[in-house]
């Protein structure tokens, strides 16, 4: 199995932006996440794992931040996975 990208290099293709804005804010962009779903169909559950134990706000804010982004990772993964399965 070849190495999953990490948050940093997904940031480098520029789809992926994640910002910080004082406390436990993040802005994501998921394009990169797809990218990589629609070229690496079986390891699309694994990258999106990967991206969330890189970005790790803490308190009850950041958990809550850390779902809504889990959660968009994760429909865009299932979609993208059933997309290149067809």
């Amino acid at each position: 199995m070849t190495d999953l990208p990490t948050l940093k290099s997904l940031q480098k293709q520029s789809a992926l932006r994640v910002r910080t804005l004082g406390t436990d804010y993040f802005e994501v962009s998921a394009s990169s996440v797809e990218w990589w779903t629609a070229k690496r169909t079986a390891e699309c559950w694994y990258i999106t794992n990967a991206f969330m134990r890189e970005v790790t706000p803490t308190g009850k804010r950041g958990r809550e931040i850390i779902a809504a982004i889990e959660n968009k990772l994760k429909m865009d993964a299932v979609r993208n996975c059933l997309r290149a399965s067809k």
